[in-house]
């Protein structure tokens, strides 16, 4: 790769014409023009403005960004908070060598809740009585960031937030299909563009095969269907035996008549 294509060097993908689509360098060099079909990138929503095409990851930066922020607030708002606080009192006009022991063992019952204190001092707990409401707010932000992620990867949050109904489910899961089924076509092209060219250069202007992706539940439906149809096939065959003994028997609890048409029947299903 670096035999071929220069390096030291950042490239960006770019247009210099409306169909033809090169890669440029930083510092304004180009791929020479005899290096044509050597990328394949795949694009959503490329323009002439937009080589790059939209990033739907884009959408992404800002609400990740915020909800990491808000998870760190919130762990710093839960342990400041959280828990009670614990008061030491000590008589007036202690020194900083009387208080810093004093100091030491309120913080050692923050994780053991035992403490040794002079005779004179006093330890409180006191409750936080008015940040409940304070920390919903990191909370509704973190969903709101959540929501929005969502959102711009599956189209809609219905299938993943708890306040929801079936039918509103059902909706969401049908765009969430859609844009699956656009990104398998984003996927195909560029496939495709490879197969395109491979033709192109190998056979010259021929048909050019299609390489296509398929849904599982519709391999399952065409597998269900190879075998319904190789079950018909023998149910087919069979009614042709029994069609030809009533024919040499001439006789039967069915007619030969019915046999015929039954045979029919299964042969314009199978077919």
């Amino acid at each position: 790769m670096s035999r071929r294509v220069p390096t030291g060097c950042m490239w960006r993908y770019a247009i210099i014409a409306p169909a033809k689509a090169i890669w440029r360098c930083m510092a304004g060099c180009f791929l020479p023009m005899t290096r044509y079909r050597k990328f394949v990138v795949a694009t959503q929503d490329a323009a002439f403005d937009n080589p790059y095409g939209f990033a739907d990851l884009s959408l992404c930066f800002w609400p990740v960004t915020f909800k990491k922020a808000g998870w760190s607030f919130w762990m710093r708002f839960s342990e400041k908070y959280g828990t009670p606080w614990v008061v030491g009192r000590h008589p007036r006009g202690h020194d900083q060598a009387h208080i810093g022991p004093l100091l030491h063992s309120l913080e050692q019952m923050v994780q053991d809740a035992v403490a040794v204190i002079p005779d004179d001092s006093s330890i409180e707990f006191k409750e936080p009585a008015t940040k409940g409401a304070s920390s919903s707010l990191y909370k509704d932000l973190i969903e709101m960031a959540r929501s929005e992620i969502t959102i711009a990867l599956l189209g809609q949050n219905q299938t993943t937030e708890a306040e929801t109904n079936h039918a509103s489910a059902q909706a969401g899961l049908e765009v969430a299909a859609d844009i699956r089924d656009g990104d398998a076509v984003m996927v195909m092209s560029a496939v495709n563009q490879v197969i395109r060219w491979l033709v192109e250069l190998n056979f010259g202007d021929v048909s050019v095969p299609a390489w296509r992706l398929w849904e599982q539940e519709t391999i399952d439906d065409s597998v269900s269907l190879k075998k319904l149809q190789g079950q018909l096939k023998k149910i087919s065959a069979e009614m042709a035996t029994l069609e030809q003994e009533a024919q040499q028997q001439g006789k039967g609890h069915v007619s030969l008549e019915t046999l015929k048409r039954v045979r029919e029947e299964i042969y314009g299903i199978i077919t």
